[in-house]
């Protein structure tokens, strides 16, 4: 029993190792260009209107497990707007290289769940364009670290879920 579950341990992580993920040259380039060169240039592709009416407060009823950060949420909430157009996106660590977080909707206070990175995220209120571990781009020699588990990502968020860019 030991050593079944041993191999399946085995089997497991190697299967983890070779599912590392590098940056496709070809897939996303200029994206990835625009994004070390200036990224203002990449969420102006995305541009939405910035909600100027009542915000408001989250809504817990809508997502039970959000009650579990009551704190964290409320508290993020106060800061407004931050994505989208009329969210605000909260999040917190969850270890070593992992950020949780949900997704406000400042019209209504239904709280959504989606946000999930490991080297943090690049986002703007006036844009719905988000880039998920934005934190391999090396500012200093303008490359991006392929060594890591994670990728970096670029997603839309649309009717409430994070989708890939298409290219």
């Amino acid at each position: 029993m030991k050593k079944s579950i041993l191999i399946i341990a085995v089997i497991c992580c190697l299967g983890f190792l070779f599912k590392i993920q590098f940056i496709d040259k070809d897939e996303k380039k200029d994206l990835i260009e625009q994004v070390i060169r200036n990224s203002d240039a990449v969420f102006d592709a995305y541009k939405v209107s910035v909600y100027e009416g009542e915000l408001k407060e989250p809504n817990f009823n809508s997502n039970e497990a959000a009650n579990q950060f009551m704190t964290r949420i409320t508290e993020g909430c106060k800061d407004g707007i931050n994505f989208a157009g009329y969210y605000t996106l909260v999040y917190w660590g969850c270890g070593t290289s992992c950020q949780y977080g949900v997704l406000v909707n400042r019209k209504t206070g239904e709280i959504i769940d989606g946000y999930q990175s490991s080297f943090g995220s690049e986002f703007k209120k006036d844009s719905k364009l988000i880039i998920f571990n934005s934190g391999l781009v090396d500012e200093d020699s303008k490359s991006i670290s392929t060594d890591q588990f994670a990728k970096l990502e670029f997603k839309l968020l649309e009717n409430n879920t994070f989708v890939n860019v298409e290219n």
